[in-house]
């Protein structure tokens, strides 16, 4: 019988993280962006790593995001709404970097604080 109050409490746990994101996004103004936009978005975040930039050819390695014409409509779209900073490469002319704006970082810190919140 505990096992069915665990599993309970789990799922209520689980739904109210749910809540506490999609009320973040909504604050923030993500929440009319797609769900391939926000992945879009968090991928950049936890991948800047040191440079500060992500290849947009890292995006085309993870099969989720679309081929490349999408990829490049997607970015297009975070550039223009201030998502995503998009520049040339410091070391090879040809690439394209991208970057997470002021506006997804602090996006990003906000979801991750409601739910460590939330979680505790």
């Amino acid at each position: 019988m505990a096992k069915a109050g665990s599993d309970s409490d789990v799922k209520l746990a689980f739904m109210r993280v749910l809540r506490i994101i999609a009320e973040a996004e909504e604050a923030a103004g993500v929440d009319s962006l797609d769900h391939v936009d926000k992945a879009i978005l968090y991928f950049i975040v936890r991948n800047e790593g040191d440079s500060g930039t992500v290849k947009v050819t890292d995006l085309l390695d993870t099969a989720t995001f679309g081929t490349l014409p999408t990829i490049l409509v997607r970015v297009a779209k975070l550039t223009q709404q201030g998502w995503v900073v998009k520049s040339v490469s410091r070391h090879d002319g040809r690439v394209r970097v991208l970057s997470s704006s002021t506006k997804t970082r602090t996006f990003v810190r906000k979801v991750s604080k409601a739910i460590t919140t939330a979680v505790g």
